[in-house]
């Protein structure tokens, strides 16, 4: 049996720290999360793939960012529907 430099002999252990690196969702999978999120569709395995790679302050600014985009698009509706 060949030992690993970290003294482990099983060949999974050389995988390991590759295991531990949280690539990252990218952009468009975070405003895609972002946005099922907000509208209320998100799946369960969406969820748990945001918690596991995401980072939360980034979630966080993009529903803050979300949710001021919505108000003042609403905002805009309504005024545009009154008579001027």
């Amino acid at each position: 049996m060949a030992n690993n430099s970290d003294g482990n002999s099983s060949p999974e252990s050389s995988t390991q720290p590759d295991k531990d690196k949280k690539p990252s969702l990218g952009i468009v999978g975070m405003i895609g999360s972002v946005f099922a999120a907000i509208i209320g569709i998100q799946s369960q395995k969406n969820r748990e793939r945001d918690f596991k790679k995401g980072n939360p302050s980034d979630f966080i600014l993009l529903g803050v960012i979300f949710v001021f985009l919505l108000v003042v698009g609403m905002i805009a509706f309504v005024n545009s529907l009154l008579p001027s």
